[in-house]
């Protein structure tokens, strides 16, 4: 098995620019290199990209041992402490997390971003906004990767410790002629 990263991942964009699908390289390549067994997505929209995807309910999660598992079933608290609880080894991701993900997160959400490494997780959160994501995970996150936003870049976001970093790439991916084109900020 290759080293074990233990990451939390942001992707933060508009819809349709390319989250989802490189979110899922990354977990494929995480996948492929041996540094984690399975993807779990929670995906409260039943995104197509998905539809090869065992489903599955939250208490089905406890005990499923599929590669690509998709839980529709986003209850916050039960979710995070259930992968908490019964899963490990996989690459997390949280699809449209502004809509069970709140900027208090919760104690079930925020054992699950401290125990990552003893469950051998890598979480990857999306959001359509730099101002959705909660201010623990802004302040936690490894590696985000920013495509364009809506996002007033004069509007200073402090819980970003790296704002000028942010904002500076954010203007430039803004002024590219690609709806897809991203850059990726490492922590």
């Amino acid at each position: 098995m290759s080293e074990r990263q233990n990451k939390l991942f942001l992707f933060i964009g508009q819809r349709g620019s390319g989250k989802t699908t490189h979110a899922n390289n990354v977990a494929n390549a995480f996948i492929k290199s041996h540094i984690a067994n399975k993807i779990i997505v929670v995906d409260t929209d039943a995104h197509p990209f998905y539809n090869d995807f065992d489903v599955v309910d939250i208490e089905s999660l406890k005990n499923v041992r599929s590669k690509k598992i998709r839980c529709e079933d986003a209850d916050d608290s039960d979710l995070f402490l259930t992968l908490n609880t019964y899963q490990r080894n996989a690459f997390v991701i949280f699809e449209d997390a502004a809509k069970y993900v709140s900027s208090n997160i919760s104690n079930a959400l925020k054992k699950c971003i401290i125990d990552m490494r003893k469950r051998n997780f890598d979480l990857a959160f999306m959001f359509h906004s730099l101002s959705d994501v909660p201010p623990y995970i802004a302040k936690n996150y490894n590696a985000m990767v920013l495509f364009k936003t809506l996002d007033n870049f004069n509007i200073r976001q402090d819980k970003f410790f790296n704002w000028y970093q942010i904002k500076e790439a954010g203007e430039e991916i803004r002024k590219s002629k690609s709806k897809f084109d991203y850059t990726i900020i490492q922590m």
